[in-house]
């Protein structure tokens, strides 16, 4: 997924973003590049049913990325399956 964010000098950004978790009001991604905690991220990705505005709320540095944490103010469009067993 693609995401949008504005760095220091206020200058359009445009990222790949690698998901690896995701719920109603927040998703975690692994990126190549620090974003900034505060900075706000647009996402929009029709085939996961995400869209929406998220603030950052931590970007950590891992195994040669950084791992952000995402907090959707106002939820994201993506919604649990139905029918998904209890016990997988």
């Amino acid at each position: 997924m693609y995401i949008l964010w504005e760095d220091s000098q206020r200058r359009e950004r445009v990222t790949y973003a690698k998901l690896l978790d995701l719920s109603v009001t927040g998703a975690k991604l692994l990126v190549d590049e620090v974003i900034p905690v505060r900075s706000y991220v647009s996402c929009n990705d029709q085939t996961l049913g995400v869209h929406g505005t998220a603030s950052v709320r931590y970007c950590i540095f891992t195994k040669g990325k950084y791992e952000v944490g995402l907090e959707f103010g106002s939820g994201n469009g993506w919604r649990e399956p139905e029918g998904r067993p209890e016990d997988c």
